[in-house]
């Protein structure tokens, strides 16, 4: 039997009237038949039907291909940067306390001191349930004055309570928040373990600075206060 584009091309077609008015033979099975423009006409709707749908077909895969490209690229995060970038600013931030120790206590006179200073934060928010500490022993020629002197290149050793290490190294400076309270700010960076690269940030409070018990014999042989450990990548 004659395709249907082969009848819509026999019958004829005028670009500005549309198909022309002629008879075409049809074979059929049987015997051929003879069939005017009406067999044209409904070939052309066919032709016409079957072209709309295959265009139909095409535009609906293609948006079914790009959808799935789309769910893939968004699965593996490549829209994500931004917010991952968002997210870890604060890789730790920790509250606890700070504590130093003098002995001889601290006078106005400058004279070797065996110090010792424990930082125990074991409150973190984030990572959460994370406790972390850091004590350090040394002697060093110090005074009520020279403790509240900025301190350059001091190293620490942060113990996490996983057993892992950060060394942190920094530079302290020493702020008055206004009656006997001082405020020591330290900002470095990790140098070594756990965190490496990142920068850390340490503040702690030493309250009741008695200025007043320098000149005693006895000095001042403790100070404490709140402290905070903030790890920024």
């Amino acid at each position: 039997m004659t395709s249907g584009v082969e009848a819509f091309y026999r019958c004829g077609h005028d670009n500005d009237h549309g198909p022309v008015m002629q008879t075409v033979t049809v074979n059929s099975a049987s015997s051929p038949t003879s069939a005017g423009c009406l067999m044209c006409d409904l070939d052309v709707i066919k032709v016409r039907e079957t072209i709309m749908d295959t265009h139909v077909a095409r535009a609906s895969s293609t948006l079914a291909r790009l959808a799935g490209v789309l769910l893939v690229i968004v699965s593996m995060g490549f829209f994500a940067p931004e917010r991952a970038q968002a997210e870890a600013v604060n890789l730790v931030v920790c509250t606890g306390t700070h504590t130093g120790t003098f002995s001889p206590g601290l006078t106005n006179a400058s004279q070797p001191i065996n110090v010792t200073t424990t930082s125990s934060w074991g409150t973190c928010v984030l990572p959460l349930g994370t406790s972390a500490s850091s004590s350090q022993s040394f002697q060093a020629p110090l005074s009520c004055n020279a403790l509240l002197q900025n301190t350059t290149d001091v190293t620490w050793i942060i113990k996490w309570g996983d057993g892992e290490t950060s060394t942190y190294n920094f530079d302290a400076t020493y702020n008055d928040t206004g009656g006997l309270n001082k405020t020591v700010v330290g900002i470095g960076e990790i140098v070594a373990g756990r965190y490496t690269g990142s920068t850390a940030i340490t503040t702690y409070v030493l309250f009741n600075l008695e200025l007043n018990a320098c000149a005693t014999t006895t000095g001042v042989t403790s100070l404490s206060g709140p402290s905070t450990l903030t790890i920024i990548q």
